[in-house]
């Protein structure tokens, strides 16, 4: 499949796999993702081609936003092959909602990053949130819905929040955040989600940092400028009064 920009992630066998599986628990993933998992758009677009051809993914298009998602044989194809523990009820359902379809594409250039960083983040290969261990050092990925479904009807306590998830480790919790080149404009429902963080893993400690995840460095260079003059020129939205953490750190999901 040519040569690669950036070595496999050891829990694949093969490129294709790490495709189909980003794709099946984000649901779709961009044109580009080739970015994201750090091989060229030549290797990429092989890949594409050779899994439409075995019938595993179609193109998914439409509002101008280009994709690509799992078909039936695709799905089945996961769940039968056992390669990547894959359950059926982890693998996400395509949307034809332009917003809900946006969403899926920055969770596929999510998890390539985890992929990278060696964060898992699939369902059925983590413990449960409540089964972490906070002694340990493994820093582990849990999807917003998968927090939210855990409590139940104190979830609605930050119903709203733009939150994608949050990354938990030794004593470490950073809510999760997805964005383009336009800064996050926070509301008092993350209020409501760090104080329910932080009663459940810090007996009511503070939360005091995030991290934004962009598309691309140009994305991330925009949003710090805007930062850097929001005094100045009166533009953006001050990220760092309005979101209830002391530190956001903002990082491209395209950097090497």
């Amino acid at each position: 499949m040519g040569k690669l920009k950036s070595p496999l992630p050891t829990k694949y066998k093969f490129r294709y796999e790490q495709i189909l599986n980003i794709m099946a628990l984000s649901g779709e993933v961009p044109t580009n993702l080739y970015k994201y998992i750090d091989i060229t758009d030549d290797t990429y677009r092989r890949a594409i081609s050779d899994l439409r051809k075995k019938g595993y993914i179609q193109t998914n298009s439409g509002n101008s936003l280009r994709g690509y998602v799992l078909t039936k044989e695709g799905k089945n194809y996961l769940c039968e092959s056992g390669e990547l523990s894959l359950r059926p009820e982890d693998i996400a359902v395509k949307s034809t909602d332009i917003q809900k379809r946006r969403r899926s594409q920055y969770f596929a250039a999510l998890y390539a990053t985890f992929d990278k960083l060696n964060i898992r983040y699939e369902p059925a290969n983590k413990p449960t949130r409540a089964e972490h261990s906070k002694a340990s050092n493994e820093i582990i990925f849990y999807a917003a819905n998968e927090y939210k479904n855990e409590l139940q009807e104190r979830g609605a306590t930050f119903k709203g929040s733009r939150t994608q998830g949050i990354l938990v480790g030794k004593n470490t919790v950073f809510p999760i955040y997805v964005t383009n080149k336009q800064l996050i404009e926070f509301n008092k429902a993350e209020f409501g989600l760090v104080n329910q963080l932080s009663k459940d893993y810090f007996n009511g400690g503070e939360i005091n940092n995030a991290i934004i995840f962009c598309p691309d460095t140009g994305a991330t260079g925009e949003i710090l400028n805007s930062l850097m003059h929001f005094e100045e020129i009166g533009k953006g939205v001050n990220i760092l009064r309005t979101s209830y953490f002391k530190d956001v750190f903002i990082i491209p999901m395209d950097d090497h």
